[in-house]
This record gives C-alpha cells, structure tokens and sequence, in this order.
C-alpha cells in the first residue's frame, strides 16, 4: 500500500497552545487527512511512520512541540490510534530557501512548485517495521 500523504494548509500549532486555537487545529489537520483519503478508507491498523516536515516563511516553530496536536488529529480518521506510530521523523524549513531533493513525493513537489508563500505542513503516513530502525 503505497503512503497516505496530504498537506495541511497553515502554521501548526504547538501543544502549548491555548485549548480553543488548539482544537481548530486539529480539526483543520484532521479535515485535511480526510479529504486526501479515497473514499472506501478505513483507519490503518499496525505500527506505522509518520514523516512530517513543517514549511514555513517567517517564524519558526518549535518541532518536537507541533508534534503531538497533528499526531492527535490523525486518530479515527488516518488511523486507529496514535499509539500505532513507531517512527516519526520529522523537519522544519524555511520556505523561501532552495533544497536539494531525490525522491521527493508528487504532493509535496506540487506545492513546492506552486506560487502559494503561506506556511504549511506535508505528512506522510506509512506501515513501518519494528524490526529496522528508520
């Protein structure tokens, strides 16, 4: 199965966030999960790898703290529960810099080509394999 990826529109909140700003955005995160899914999708179920990296033009966020509120979005709409996910690996960059890249998702290229300059966040989630380290 190939990998669930999406992007989600906006500067990610951190956990630290007050309560009601917090919610909005994981229901923006999850709402954007939902509309990359085909629509007989059900929730993955095993352990899985979450790859996020976080786009953005002016102020940086802190990573390890944006972390949980799009992990929490993703449970009951990507998958069962965000216990599931083994591996998260995750970036920040800043928007307006040149990268070089190999292998890089359709997705995440489409945008990055785009004339769009707002913040955003590309996710990718697959099945990972205990077994291996990432």
């Amino acid at each position: 199965m190939p990998p669930i990826e999406f992007i989600v529109e906006g500067t990610p909140l951190s956990a630290q966030a007050k309560h009601h700003s917090r919610r909005k955005w994981k229901l923006h995160v999850a709402a954007s999960a939902h509309a990359a899914l085909p629509n007989s999708f059900s929730e993955l179920s095993g352990q899985l790898r979450v790859l996020l990296y976080v786009f953005f033009t002016t102020a940086g966020v802190d990573i390890d703290n944006v972390l949980k509120p799009i992990l929490d979005a993703m449970t009951g709409v990507v998958y069962l529960d965000d216990g599931q996910v083994i591996d998260v690996i995750a970036a920040k960059r800043y928007l307006g810099a040149s990268y070089g890249v190999a292998d890089l998702s359709p997705i995440l290229t489409a945008r990055l080509k785009s004339s769009e300059t707002f913040d955003f966040v590309f996710i990718s989630v697959d099945m990972a394999d205990a077994r291996v380290l990432p």
